[in-house]
């Protein structure tokens, strides 16, 4: 038998958590959770998922919850394509109403090879572009700026600093009212 027996000694002592929440927690799992897959986007079902969901990561003090670029369809014309962020709008708002300080959306970039391949590089992810600049207008229009946010590339290393530059700019450029979560390794930026 390989038992031993170790005495554990805890000691709490007296301490309150601040009333004001003033760090940012964001939530990056698949949010809302697991089974709002199943559940048709835009429904009654899926929205007081949401709700739930958002009142829940509030009781554990988390402000920010994750966004899937896909709330922002596609819309297909004969000779150009759209964007229509209503569903985004509708999420951010509900979130908003149950507490939700920010909603992050993924990266608007990628890596071209693996990311810790000295040769990857950042590039942007055309489509989230034309996405993100859906999301400016609702955004501007409803006065959330700083309240909508997102990133360039998951993770990136020195490597990637030019490269990640260029793809940040144009994200400042495109939609300047909606924050970037800067993650990278860099002497330049």
């Amino acid at each position: 038998s390989n038992r031993c027996a170790l005495a554990v000694s805890l000691t709490v002592r007296n301490f309150a958590l601040s009333g004001e929440r003033h760090q940012k927690v964001i939530q990056w799992w698949d949010f809302p959770g697991r089974t709002f897959e199943k559940l048709t986007p835009g429904s009654p079902a899926y929205w007081q998922h949401l709700e739930r969901c958002c009142a829940f990561v509030r009781r554990h003090r988390q402000t920010d919850i994750w966004a899937q670029w896909s709330l922002v369809e596609e819309k297909k014309l004969t000779n150009s394509t759209t964007w229509d962020a209503s569903l985004f709008e509708k999420y951010a708002e509900t979130a908003f109403n149950a507490g939700i300080r920010a909603v992050q959306f993924g990266s608007v970039g990628r890596h071209t090879k693996y990311q810790l391949d000295p040769d990857s590089r950042t590039e942007a992810v055309e489509a989230n572009f034309g996405r993100l600049a859906a999301v400016e207008e609702v955004v501007q229009r409803r006065g959330w700026k700083g309240r909508v946010l997102t990133g360039v590339a998951d993770e990136p290393f020195i490597y990637h600093e030019a490269t990640y530059g260029k793809v940040l700019e144009r994200v400042r450029q495109a939609a300047p009212s909606v924050g970037v979560i800067e993650a990278v390794e860099s002497d330049q930026i």
